[in-house]
């Protein structure tokens, strides 16, 4: 039997320039990278666009176990530039969606409070592209909006644990 900690409270700010401060879980079709292209406070944050996702539709996730005896909250910054049908992103927990966005954001907002239950819980942070699995024929005659861009942008993820 291995005993696991539990997580204290952190802000992830990506200051180490990658993925190291926390532990960090990259996964699916394309790669979540550091970028000091925007942020929302500090010199990086991470970013996924679906470009960097190759097939005609897939996900890509960066995910966190947290481990809590009382639970706790999480909230994080959010600069979109998504447009349904093309993409969206999604925030999950343990595989299930509690938030989807997609949106066009001229500058950075602090979007919903997650809240934690006690136990070790993933939360996942999710870019879904053409999620309802359009034809490349289809989606690629659909008009898209002047500003949109694909991608999305994370920044100071903040994680309280109860006390």
């Amino acid at each position: 039997v291995k005993l696991l900690g539990s997580t204290p409270s952190f802000t992830e700010n990506w200051n180490s320039g990658d993925f190291s401060a926390n532990p960090w879980i990259l996964s699916g079709d394309g790669n979540w990278t550091i970028t000091d292209s925007e942020k929302a406070e500090g010199i990086y944050s991470a970013t996924i666009a679906s470009a960097d996702i190759e097939a005609s539709s897939g996900t890509s996730d960066l995910s966190i176990d947290l481990i809590t005896e009382k639970g706790g909250t999480l909230t994080s910054e959010m600069l979109l530039s998504l447009q349904s049908p093309f993409d969206l992103f999604q925030i999950l927990i343990d595989d299930i969606k509690v938030y989807e966005y997609s949106e066009i954001q001229d500058e950075w907002e602090s979007k919903d409070e997650v809240t934690i239950q006690p136990g070790k819980r993933q939360v996942t942070f999710r870019l879904v592209k053409n999620p309802n699995n359009l034809d490349e024929a289809v989606i690629s005659s659909l008009p898209k909006d002047s500003n949109y861009q694909g991608q999305v942008w994370l920044d100071k993820i903040v994680f309280t644990a109860n006390s």
